[in-house]
């Protein structure tokens, strides 16, 4: 009785301690449940229980990041959001979970609700009650970043691999391959990025224009049409200023284009482009031009990386075109080098003979009657051995080069008059456009002035003898297309422009060769060595020619001579430049000859006043010394029908003035008179057939006491 008595005192102690406990138990418990709680809901992964059905039945918030669904909108439903080539491997996962099976890190594709695609990784674990599957745990972690990164290694490694490649195979890559090259190139790295089309742009030589040198197009453009063959710089400000600091032009998207950039976004628009790259290619510190690719199917993106290793490729094309454009050079000078060995054995002889066919010619022809069919023979071989003698002259131009006199003039006037003299016998009409504060330039000017009647003459041509040409001249400072190291020069830049038929691009590589030409080769066509000439001429100055055509629209040439070094700039060579060079007498029986020979003398500056004969000559010179403004020399035909010929008339002017400065001029080169000229008072001799350069350079030598 003490005992039960003594317990039931005691109870409600014991009692109190055991609810206590029990207190202390429930807390516990909630506090777990509440850290589990925070753990699950506050957790990145979603973690999700679903039933033996695949029904979720609970669902972490995590889900709305990950899945893009709230909780609500999921339970009691299955989840079916995996991409459907990954959704078996998914259905082998609740496979094996229901046999009781756990597994991890299961990765696999889902679109989310809002239809972006990501990556997960998938764990699980079943629920056993009684042995059997009652539920089953999934915790999915989103693993897209990982993925990405893991796919831009993976690119970036693949992609440096495919540099690397491209780069060893311009190492072994021939001259005559290095074009198929560049091509080959945009198209490896388009099919591997996965863009639609690839450029070279290369700056044109006026510099307000780039030119597509090479492209590439996939196969998803079903026309395969280029959109940019020609850029006007004029057109895209905005990319251009940040080319020319060399920066790497990115557009993602067109939306992200500011507003200064209107008229790219317009032309860009206009050709569906969506995506655009642009690496500078610079060459010596000078932009000269540019990489591009750009996608109109689809956007494409480039990580940092890429665009690093693009700037690789970027290097190793400018490399290979500036190792072709050496190649180029190196093969022209050979040529020319070839052109010269074979002038020095030949040309001697060659001129020797021509002046004999040409004298035998004349006389002959002096002996028949006009108008009839032998004087007309003899006149069209006359003139073909003229022709002749012109292609011997231009080949000794292209090989004595080094040997022309040279002196510092003011250009402006040589431009105008030599180009004048080119379309003086068609309806082209040239337009000028010369600065005025031109530069001095150190010249040989006969050179120069063949030069530009040559490339008038072409543009006349190819306007088929009727329009117009427009050449320009300005003053420009840039790196020297030879200089090694390269710095800047002062250039005189001279450019002639048509609108003519334009030049195929097949031979825009050829027109400088030497015996190309598209012309018929004979009389009044081509021989080839127009260009030649030219090219020679502005090379052995120092300077660099270059042309730019396209079929329909017509063709640019582009000279650029240096200005004249101080040492060179005297005032006297300055105002000689810009002034008549004299008073030239010309006597000859023939109309036509004393027309040509007028023509040439107002190409070179002279005032000229003719004579049909020596007695007509004799008076005119008569009156020009009682004038006080005398001839500073005369040209005397030797044989004249009909009337006093040069060997009389040079007596007489002898006699009148001992100091006369006269050329005999004949076609027959063998006459005594010729061989001993200066017994007979004359101070030079002319052969005909001649042409400006020769004509121009006997009067600089006798006008200079140079007596030959």
């Amino acid at each position: 009785m003490r005992d039960k008595e003594k317990e039931k005192k005691q109870s409600p102690s014991v009692l109190g301690a055991s609810e206590r406990q029990n207190s202390c138990l429930e807390d516990a418990l909630c506090k777990s449940e509440e850290n589990y709680r925070f753990i699950v809901e506050n957790t990145n992964d979603v973690i999700m229980l679903t039933q033996r059905a695949g029904q979720i039945s609970f669902l972490s918030r995590a889900c709305e990041n990950v899945l893009g669904y709230a909780p609500e909108d999921l339970l009691g439903k299955q989840l079916s959001i995996c991409l459907p080539e990954d959704c078996e491997k998914v259905r082998e996962v609740h496979c094996r979970a229901l046999k009781g099976e756990s597994g991890a890190n299961l990765e696999y594709r889902i679109r989310t609700k809002t239809g972006q695609i990501k990556w997960v990784s998938h764990s699980w674990s079943p629920i056993l009650k009684d042995n059997a599957v009652e539920m089953i745990v999934n915790v999915v972690r989103d693993i897209t970043e990982c993925k990405e990164a893991e796919h831009a290694l993976h690119y970036q490694l693949e992609f440096g691999r495919l540099i690397t490649v491209i780069s060893k195979n311009f190492l072994s890559l021939p001259q005559e391959q290095i074009d198929s090259g560049i091509t080959d190139t945009l198209r490896a790295i388009g099919e591997f990025v996965g863009v639609d089309r690839g450029y070279i742009f290369l700056f044109s030589h006026t510099e307000k224009a780039l030119e597509s040198t090479h492209a590439w197009f996939s196969e998803r453009i079903p026309t395969r049409t280029d959109p940019f063959r020609s850029l006007s710089i004029d057109n895209f400000p905005f990319f251009m200023e940040r080319l020319k600091n060399f920066e790497t032009l990115y557009v993602p998207s067109l939306e992200d284009l500011p507003p200064e950039a209107h008229s790219e976004r317009q032309i860009l628009l206009s050709h569906n482009i969506k995506t655009l790259i642009a690496i500078p290619l610079v060459d010596n510190q000078s932009l000269i031009g540019f990489l591009q690719f750009d996608a109109a199917s689809t956007k494409i993106g480039w990580s940092e990386e890429i665009i690093s290793l693009l700037k690789i490729v970027a290097q190793i094309v400018v490399s290979a075109i500036m190792h072709k454009k050496m190649e180029d050079e190196l093969f022209m000078a050979q040529k020319y080098e070839s052109i010269g060995l074979l002038v020095e054995g030949i040309a001697n002889d060659f001129s020797n003979l021509l002046n004999d066919i040409a004298g035998h010619l004349y006389i002959a022809k002096t002996h028949a009657k006009q108008e009839t069919k032998i004087h007309r023979s003899l006149s069209a071989a006359e003139h073909a051995a003229y022709l002749a003698k012109d292609l011997m002259t231009q080949l000794r131009t292209i090989a004595t080069m080094k040997e022309a006199l040279r002196r510092t003039v003011n250009i402006p006037r040589l431009i105008e008059d030599s180009a004048n003299f080119a379309v003086s016998n068609s309806n082209v009409k040239c337009y000028f456009e010369i600065a005025d504060d031109l530069w001095p330039v150190y010249i040989n000017e006969d050179q120069i002035r063949q030069v530009i009647h040559n490339i008038v003459i072409n543009a006349t041509e190819a306007l088929s003898g009727n329009g117009i040409i427009r050449i320009s001249a300005e003053n420009i400072t840039q790196k020297g297309e030879y200089d090694l190291p390269p710095k800047e020069r002062n250039y005189i830049k001279i450019s002639v422009e048509d609108r003519g038929i334009g030049i195929p691009s097949v031979n825009l590589q050829k027109i400088f060769d030497p015996y190309f030409t598209t012309k018929e080769v004979g009389d009044q066509k081509g021989t080839g060595l127009g260009l030649t000439t030219c090219y020679a001429i502005i090379k052995s100055h120092k300077g660099f020619i270059s042309v730019e055509s396209r079929m329909g629209i017509g063709t640019a040439f582009h000279i650029h001579l240096p200005a004249a070094p101080e040492e060179h700039l005297t005032d006297q060579d300055l105002k000689e430049s810009c002034l008549p060079k004299g008073r030239i007498l010309v006597m000859d029986d023939e109309e036509i000859d004393r027309s040509i020979a007028a023509e040439i003398l107002k190409h070179l500056l002279f005032e000229v006043e003719l004579a049909r004969n020596g007695e007509e000559a004799i008076e005119l010179y008569k009156k020009r010394k009682g004038s006080g403004q005398p001839f500073d020399a005369v040209i005397l035909d030797l044989m004249i029908a009909g009337g006093m010929g040069g060997k009389e008339a040079i007596e007489k002017l002898l006699e009148i003035d001992p100091h006369v400065k006269a050329i005999v001029c004949s076609g027959y080169a063998n006459d005594f008179i010729f061989a001993n000229f200066k017994e007979y008072g004359f101070s030079g001799i002319l052969p005909k057939p001649y042409n400006v350069q020769e004509l121009s350079g006997i009067l600089t030598k006798v006008l200079q006491r140079e007596h030959l």
